[in-house]
């Protein structure tokens, strides 16, 4: 998962771009999760993947949050556990749009992937003073119907760079 927020100074610089000012430069920052802390189960299945990922401005909000497209391109998948290894092919490669609306107080994000039989739905929230602190709150329903379970994890922290990008038009 990724968490993004925008600086007060790239919101008015998108605002600006979205005006009609070519070649702006917007950053797109984030709030990384903590490390996990604890040993790894060897027994447990690993997976590696290589993924792409893009993100272009789409519109401005009539409430003035910058709309986003972050698209995520999965060009390798590998599953692992003790006994075999196994390099998916089928569905491969795969491209999943997400929409992500933000403006200089935060981001909001909420999608759904995998299976419809046994989808995860996916909402975070954050919210940034600037880029020098923040937090995140993010749920995941997984399953279905009587079968489902929620998990909510909120964090705290430094707003990072993840995206820099200039819009030409």
């Amino acid at each position: 998962m990724k968490f993004f927020g925008l600086s007060l100074f790239n919101a008015v610089l998108f605002s600006d771009m979205m005006a009609g000012v070519l070649g702006a430069t917007i950053t797109l920052y984030n709030i990384p999760p903590p490390s996990p802390t604890g040993t790894l189960n060897p027994n447990l299945l690993s997976i590696s993947a290589d993924i792409l990922w893009s993100v272009s401005p789409v519109s401005t909000r009539s409430d003035g949050k910058t709309v986003y497209d972050e698209v995520m391109v999965i060009t390798k998948d590998v599953w692992y556990n003790p006994s075999t290894t196994t390099t998916v092919t089928s569905g491969i490669p795969s491209t999943t749009t997400h929409t992500v609306v933000e403006d200089a107080n935060g981001l909001e994000e909420s999608f759904t992937q995998g299976p419809s039989f046994d989808a995860a739905a996916i909402a975070q929230s954050c919210s940034f003073q600037g880029t020098t602190a923040g937090g995140c709150m993010y749920s995941n329903v997984l399953g279905t119907e009587n079968i489902a379970r929620t998990e909510f994890t909120s964090f705290t922290g430094v707003p990072t760079p993840v995206y820099t990008i200039t819009v030409d038009s």
